[in-house]
Parts: C-alpha cells; sequence; structure tokens
C-alpha cells in the first residue's frame, strides 16, 4: 500500500509516448478496463483509476474512458462535458495508434456523455 502512495509523486519519465500528456480516468467497476491501462501507460499517459465519481476532479484529467456497456453516471458525465474533459469509449485508443490526428473523435464519444 504504501508504494501506491508514494507512486503519485513519482515524476513521469516517459516524453515521446503515443499518450504522453494524457492524464485519464477508468472507473474500477468497467471490468475491460486493465488491458487499456497498461497500452496507455506503456505509451505515456497516466492513468488514474476511480472508485468513486467525486474522484474524478482531483485528478485533473484530460480524458476519461470507457467501454459502451459501461453506465457512466450521468451527472459526473455532466461535470466533465462542463470541465471540458471528454468522455470516451475505449474505442478511441486505437483509432489514436492508428491515426494520431484522428480529426472526428466525436464518434468514440461515450453514449452518456453524448445524452448531457
Amino acid at each position: 500500500m504504501l508504494w501506491v502512495l508514494q507512486r503519485k509523486f513519482v515524476v513521469e519519465l516517459r516524453h515521446n509516448g503515443a499518450f504522453t500528456g494524457w492524464r485519464c480516468v477508468v472507473h474500477l467497476e468497467d471490468k475491460r478496463t486493465q488491458p487499456i491501462v497498461s497500452i496507455l501507460e506503456a505509451g505515456g499517459g497516466v492513468v488514474f483509476q476511480i472508485s468513486e465519481y467525486i474522484e474524478v476532479s482531483t485528478h485533473r484529467p484530460t480524458h476519461a474512458l470507457a467501454t459502451k456497456s459501461f453506465d457512466w453516471n450521468p451527472q459526473s458525465a455532466a461535470m466533465l462535458k462542463r470541465d471540458g474533459v471528454p468522455l470516451y469509449m475505449y474505442d478511441v485508443v486505437y483509432e489514436f495508434l492508428v491515426d494520431k490526428d484522428c480529426p472526428n473523435r466525436s464518434k468514440f464519444l461515450h453514449p452518456n456523455f453524448r445524452k448531457v
């Protein structure tokens, strides 16, 4: 448990990965999270796994990610939208790797994010 607390203070060492600059939040209850977390971290992204929606804003994310079938809390989705943080389906990660410019990321917005 101590290493988890200390990990927050470790400086990110990757400067040229595909996901450098991404600060992502994923929900622990979204069981298909782990493979995506590994991909993001290997590409230089920072990933925060949350268990409570209230935790989202404390991490100052640039992206929130969920599987299409995961029922992300609508109030949290509204707060993300207000803060300018897109909630994407995980498919955006694969698309970003294939096409970094990915001009139409809006097609990867999570259904609960589109509703608010």
